[in-house]
């Protein structure tokens, strides 16, 4: 029985149209049609990031943009042309076949018959098939924990083949190093995705057809442009050559980071994949500074080190504002997104007056096979960020205050838990307490978080006004304040109103208010 499940015609990319229904479209519905999506939209942020980065290549391959008059004409048409998608399709049409037995799409189809598969198996041992849930991070397999997800190794999952197109999509963008069991005995080490480890910055339109564009800069926006930049379903085979660094930008929005062979089996009338061949594939140089990450780059000598912006537990991404508006960082590279979006407000190519950008990625422990949560933020700010450097420098100095001020809340709640502790070490009756003492009632109230959450919808406040007030650094500091009065209030509350709670109270209250005086008054004026 011939298998084929072909992403050009069957419906599988989950998308919310203009009318803001949730409908699976084919990859040439979702592009033609592109003006009328509002978006791409996955239960999974990644693999909603991932379907994204896909379609970019697919878009950015076709139309390829020479010059920002080029990519202006196709903009003010609001729509992409069917008639050369449709030509684009019928020329490589095979390759977007799931289950096409030379080309199947976004896989190898010469796994277990590559030189060094030969020589990793050895005489007569053909390659062992996997669970397709093993190589989720979410689910349960192998040294994952059965936590919320009971998917085990002996009983995995039965994807559909719209399931199975969208997660086959997701693994080649977002997977993490470490070992694993693979299809392959000696051949068990897999490396980071290109897309695994940072934040995937992506330009937001009012529709998919303007996102799409504004995050596929001209070619000649674009450093070193390479003739060699294709994306991997025009490659004949991937994996004949080792290669550590991509082509171009097509290259690595599909770079192949697994080599995957799916094994699609009939069950109950209904074509479903349970089972595939995988191993490591296609590995990036450590030293490659990915354009959709914001890099933050440093030198020790000869060795230069790059370090994307990532999501971390507890910290918010608009503490990072400046960052990501900064274009002009000597210790850091903004995303070509970032960069292509204000080369486009500069030159008033689309009339915008916001930059929305669109953050994908996992909070990951560093070096280890370990995601504790997927992620997709927004960030939108007045786009004037992006001509004026002063402005930015403004905004830099107000986040200084924020994150002064969280220290100073810090110093207060510190003082709370002592006078907890030891009611009376002011006096020298008792000692002062120490970190041991303190630092579980510290983490208990936690009151960091708590000043965050408070300040976060003024920071926004301020982000729009600064631009346009002459009073919002004042409005900026009386919202400070007050959220770190809320937060030690919120610690405070937690101690009860006996004597000793309530000096433990007014001790750290005189304590915030004298550190916060000097934080914003440091020269003691009036």
């Amino acid at each position: 029985m011939t298998i084929s499940y072909n992403l050009l015609e069957e419906p599988w990319l989950p998308c919310i149209d203009d009318r803001r229904r949730l409908l699976n479209l084919n990859i040439t519905e979702v592009v033609s049609q592109a003006h009328q999506v509002r978006e791409i939209r996955s239960d999974l942020p990644v693999i909603t990031g991932a379907l994204l980065l896909f379609l970019i290549a697919y878009v950015m391959n076709i139309f390829k943009p020479e010059s920002e008059q080029a990519w202006e004409n196709l903009w003010r048409k609001g729509k992409f042309p069917l008639d050369k998608i449709s030509r684009y399709n019928s020329l490589w049409h095979t390759r977007f076949d799931l289950f096409d037995q030379t080309h199947p799409f976004f896989q190898d189809p010469k796994f277990g018959a590559q030189s060094k598969d030969i020589k990793n198996l050895g005489a007569g041992k053909q390659p062992a098939p996997k669970g397709m849930s093993g190589l989720m991070l979410h689910l349960a397999s192998g040294s994952n924990a059965t936590l919320f997800d009971h998917s085990l190794d002996d009983s995995p999952y039965a994807y559909s083949q719209a399931e199975t197109a969208q997660l086959l999509i997701m693994l080649q963008a977002y997977s993490l190093c470490g070992m694993s069991s693979a299809s392959l005995g000696n051949d068990k080490y897999f490396k980071d995705s290109a897309f695994g480890r940072g934040i995937t910055f992506l330009n937001r339109g009012h529709n998919l057809f303007e996102t799409l564009l504004l995050n596929i800069p001209s070619i000649n926006f674009v450093s070193s442009p390479s003739a060699e930049d294709i994306p991997c379903w025009e490659r004949e085979n991937l994996f004949e050559d080792e290669r550590y660094q991509p082509d171009g930008i097509m290259d690595l929005l599909t770079w192949q980071s697994r080599r995957i062979l799916l094994l699609p089996e009939e069950l109950k009338g209904d074509i479903r994949v349970r089972f595939l061949l995988s191993a490591p594939g296609l590995s990036i140089v450590e030293t490659y500074a990915n354009p959709f990450y914001h890099n933050r780059i440093s030198t020790d000598g000869a060795k230069q080190s790059i370090k994307p912006l990532r999501f971390q537990e507890g910290r918010s991404l608009w503490r990072d504002s400046t960052a990501i508006l900064d274009l002009h960082s000597t210790h850091s590279e903004n995303s070509l997104p970032v960069k292509w979006a204000a080369h486009l407000e500069v030159d008033e190519y689309t009339e915008k007056q916001v930059i929305n950008l669109d953050l994908y990625g996992m909070c990951t422990q560093p070096g280890q096979k370990k995601a504790f949560f997927y992620a997709q933020e927004t960030f939108t700010a007045p786009a004037v960020y992006l001509r004026e450097r002063a402005l930015v420098e403004q905004l830099e100095q107000g986040l200084a205050w924020a994150e002064q001020v969280r220290s100073d809340v810090f110093i207060a709640v510190r003082e709370l838990a002592r006078f907890i502790v030891a009611p009376m070490h002011d006096l020298e009756i008792e000692r002062t307490p120490g970190r041991e003492d303190t630092d579980p009632l510290i983490q208990h109230w936690n009151a960091e978080n708590e000043y965050w959450s408070r300040l976060e919808p003024a920071f926004y406040d301020f982000l729009v006004n600064l631009p346009i007030s002459d009073d919002a650094y004042v409005q900026w500091e009386k919202a400070i304040r007050r959220s770190a009065r809320g937060a030690l209030k919120y610690a405070a509350d937690q101690v009860g109103s006996d004597p000793a709670g309530l000096k433990a109270r007014a001790k750290s209250e005189r304590s915030l208010e004298i550190l916060m005086s000097r934080t914003f008054n440091p020269q003691g004026k009036e």
